[in-house]
């Protein structure tokens, strides 16, 4: 069998996607913690929850840096020690998941809140409540699921206990439902700005603007979407790197939930700084004209001048005075 495969090592690859996200995401939440603590002066629920996201986001690097020493990317057949590897790579898969799931439902609780604080309604309050509280439901089951798959759970990854295990068929089941819940959320989160900012009278550009920086969120729900129609492929016998896709998926879901819920948010630093971008470029400008006038001003004293390089006034010497050195001669 190990003949028919080549001995690669996807693993370097799934670091440098990993840490582009995680370093990405960690410029935004900086970005918009300052945003909202020194240009809008008004931080809320929102902005803490994004933070406790990244955390998790930052968690979830962990347990896949150790899958990675697992051997997660290469194939069984190649691994030193395939059997225990696989063994270790089931542990810190479950932590990794756990990491992931909870990292995604803190995400739509952020833009949940987010959303409240651009138009609180009763009806919109109902909504966003009661979503969530599907959502939350089934993350809660599917992490408790992941905890009894197996009694004790260390009976996963050690052959040695003996112990009673839920099919791995049935904890997928509720990781479909988990992913449809998570689905019907990201729909959700998208339509409602669009609905809130339907009738809003602003700029019709910067209403687009607004409209498709949030609808960056159904990014994560296609990258659900894939992560559930893969998910099968775990039921083979290379763990190791049947794994990749979802993996791979899960980087992008949680990376693009983060981003989205950043963007909109730094919005008025970016308006501050091409404001004060614009107002440099004027006190440059008005400067400039006052020096220019002051050359003119001392130029005309002395006598005639003329316009240098079409800018500069360089004063020339008075008439009177050529004339006398002239006659002098």
């Amino acid at each position: 069998m190990a003949s028919e495969l080549s001995n690669v090592n996807r693993g370097p690859g799934l670091i440098a996607e990993y840490c582009v996200f995680l370093l990405l995401s960690l410029f935004l939440v900086l970005c918009r913690a300052y945003t909202r603590l020194r240009v809008t002066e008004f931080w809320g629920w929102d902005d803490t929850t994004i933070i406790i996201a990244w955390i998790f986001s930052l968690i979830s690097f962990v347990f896949f840096c150790l899958m990675i020493e697992a051997g997660l990317g290469r194939h069984k057949a190649f691994l030193s020690n395939p059997e225990q590897d696989v063994l270790d790579l089931i542990k810190w898969q479950v932590g990794f998941q756990t990491a992931i799931v909870i990292c995604t439902l803190v995400t739509k609780l952020s833009i949940s809140l987010m959303i409240l604080r651009i138009k609180d309604t009763k009806s919109i309050r109902y909504a966003l409540g009661i979503m969530m509280f599907l959502m939350t439901s089934a993350t809660v089951a599917m992490i408790i699921t992941e905890f009894i798959s197996c009694i004790p759970l260390a009976a996963l990854w050690t052959p040695s206990i003996k112990g009673k295990c839920i099919p791995p068929s049935k904890v997928y089941l509720l990781a479909y439902i988990q992913s449809g819940a998570t689905i019907v959320a990201d729909l959700c989160l998208t339509a409602s700005p669009v609905i809130i900012l339907w009738n809003v009278r602003i700029n019709k550009k910067k209403k687009t603007l607004i409209l498709g920086l949030m609808s960056l969120g159904l990014i994560a729900s296609v990258c659900n979407a894939i992560r559930s129609g893969v998910q099968g492929g775990l039921l083979t016998d290379d763990t190791p790197y049947a794994t990749v896709p979802i993996v791979i998926v899960c980087i992008l879901e949680q990376g693009f939930g983060i981003i989205a819920a950043c963007i909109p948010t730094c919005m008025p630093l970016l308006m501050l700084s091409k404001r004060r971008k614009e107002q440099s470029r004027y006190m440059f400008e008005n400067q400039t004209g006052r020096r220019q006038a002051r050359l003119r001003s001392e130029s005309s004293k002395d006598g005639a001048w003329r316009v240098y390089d079409g800018n500069d006034a360089v004063p020339l010497a008075p008439l009177h005075k050529i004339t006398t050195d002239i006659c002098s001669e």
